[in-house]
Formats: C-alpha cells, structure tokens, sequence
C-alpha cells in the first residue's frame, strides 16, 4: 500500500490524466534478506533490517500516469488505467501512429467511415475513427461491466503527444520531489524520537 503521493493533473486534450508519484513499505522483506544472505539462511536480525521502517530503501517509490472516465451515472461504474514509464512510451508510439494515419487520411478525399485499431494494449485501447472526412483517435478503457471511450479530434493529437512525452520528464521529478520531502520527514521524526529519550 503505498503511503504518500504527489500529484499533477496532465491535462491532455479530452481525456485529462493524472501523474502520480508515490511511495510505500515494500512487501518483500523476506526474499531480499534472502538474497542478501550468503549461506540463504535468513537470521532475524537480516530480516529486521529489510523490515525497518526508518530505512528509506525499505520503501518502493513509483511513479505513473492514471486515467479516469466517470460512468454514464458520474459516480459508479467508470473505467480507469494506470501506466508505468513503459507503458507511458507505448502509448506515445501509438499515439504518434494515430497521428501518422489521421495525417495521411486527411490529405485524401475520404469521406466514408474508418475504423483501425492502434497498437496492442488491453487497456487503454486505441483506435483511429473517421466519418465524413473528420478524423480522431478513441481512447477506450474497460471495466468489469462495460467499456468508455471519449475522441481524441485529429487536430489535437499534437497536443496530446507533447503533454505525454512532458510525463516522461516531469515523472522523475516528482519522484525526486517525494523522495526529498520523505527523506526529510524521516530524519525530522528521528530527531524528534532521539530527543525524547
């Protein structure tokens, strides 16, 4: 579970999104004790040093971008994704393609209907639609129950892309900034322990 987050909301044209740098007590105590270990006997002071919770490397420290869309009530039933820096560079991939093909397409005289999927991720899906001669890319998301989707217009596809490539940047930093305000925290909540005693 982690404990405590940054957040900056990325606003990409139509379908916003969230950069979220957190960080929480990691979970696996035991396998890195083990691993550290030289004969793999785990020694319960070894396993109390991977479990001390005032050593900042006993703590994960992440960062993603979040996705929501509110089901059709506002409230229940909405979708959502969650990507890592990898899944951040295949979505800028794919959204680059998206941005290729409605380029392509808007140079011809095609006004009938188009519909291409982009890229290989469950969730969120990409596909390029057009109708008339109006292109754009549909960015779907799945729930248990049902899938939503909102058009990303052809013409802000630029936007977009630059707002997610921005992640790629700003996501380190807002880690650094987590990791700077923890470390921080920590060494102010051990002073004020050892000065009690």
């Amino acid at each position: 579970m982690f404990e405590e987050s940054l957040k900056e909301q990325l606003n990409i044209p139509t379908i916003g999104g969230t950069l979220i740098a957190e960080y929480g007590f990691r979970s696996d105590a035991w396998g890195r004790a083990k691993a550290e270990s030289s004969s793999g006997h785990v020694s319960a002071s070894l396993l109390k040093k991977f479990m001390d919770r005032s050593v900042l490397e006993n703590y994960e420290f992440r960062w993603r971008v979040s996705f929501w869309f509110d089901g059709p009530d506002r409230r229940y039933n909405g979708a959502g994704a969650d990507l890592s820096e990898a899944g951040l560079l295949e979505l800028i991939h794919d959204f680059e393609m998206a941005l290729n093909i409605t380029q392509q397409l808007g140079t011809t005289k095609f006004s009938g209907t188009y519909h291409k999927r982009v890229g290989e991720a469950a969730n969120p899906s990409l596909w390029v639609v057009g109708i008339g001669g109006v292109f754009g890319l549909q960015f779907s998301m799945s729930n248990d129950s049902r899938t939503l989707w909102k058009t990303i217009p052809a013409e802000s596809l630029p936007e977009a892309i630059s707002q997610l490539k921005s992640a790629l940047v700003r996501g380190p930093q807002l880690l650094d900034i987590l990791r700077s305000v923890t470390q921080t925290n920590r060494l102010a909540s051990r002073n004020d322990e050892e000065s009690k005693h």
